[in-house]
Order: structure tokens, then C-alpha cells, then sequence
């Protein structure tokens, strides 16, 4: 079961903790570099074990899942991040005149007879 944490750090940091998600993903991927290794030695051999091949591929796909779905957060935390960094629009000013002008009726005013 996965579950989401939530925790708070100093906006100049967010760089530095995705950096530290990204290294931690990287020993996975090695690992499954030496999976994939064993999985093609184990496939080469005279009377390669099927059975062995299919469950190493199984971990590995899993393993890549994962390290898809971190990848996937980073990304996630890096354009909140970019968001955040950006300046404020300008707010608008508060101009009645300005807000008249802008202000269209939805039907015409009857103008006065003259009889």
C-alpha cells in the first residue's frame, strides 16, 4: 500500500530534496541493471531456468513502476517549485471610472420624448 507524506521545507531547498529523491532512485536502477544482468546470463545458459527469467523480469518491471512514480512526484514537486519562484501578476487597481467604461447594459436606456 502506498500512502502520501507531507512535509514542509524552505522554498530555496525544494532543489536539494529532489536531488536526494532522484539519487536514492538511482541505486534502484542499478539494481536493476544487475537484475537485467542475471536475468540474460540465466537465459544464455545451456538449460535456462523460464521460470527464474519470468519472476526476475516481474521484479524488475515493478521496480521501474516505482521509480517511474517517484520520477513522476519530482516532476510534480519541480513545477510547483517553478510556479512559486515566479513573480506575482500584477494586481488590478481599483478605478471606478475605468470600471464604468467596461460595464455594457443589457438593453438600451429609453431616452425622454419630446411631445
Amino acid at each position: 500500500m502506498r500512502v502520501s507524506l507531507q512535509y514542509s521545507v524552505d522554498l530555496e531547498e525544494v532543489p536539494e530534496h529532489v536531488i536526494d529523491l532522484i539519487n536514492n532512485e538511482w541505486d534502484n536502477i542499478s539494481f536493476c541493471d544487475h537484475l537485467i544482468n542475471e536475468c540474460t546470463e540465466i537465459l544464455k545458459a545451456e538449460d535456462p531456468s523460464i521460470n527464474s527469467s519470468i519472476k526476475k523480469i516481474d521484479r524488475i518491471r515493478k521496480m521501474l513502476g516505482r521509480i517511474d512514480l517517484r520520477l513522476s512526484e519530482c516532476e510534480s514537486i519541480l513545477k510547483g517549485y517553478e510556479k512559486a519562484m515566479q513573480p506575482p501578476p500584477p494586481q488590478p487597481t481599483d478605478n471606478l471610472e475605468s470600471n464604468y467604461e467596461k460595464y455594457n447594459t443589457p438593453y438600451e436606456v429609453p431616452k425622454e420624448s419630446t411631445k
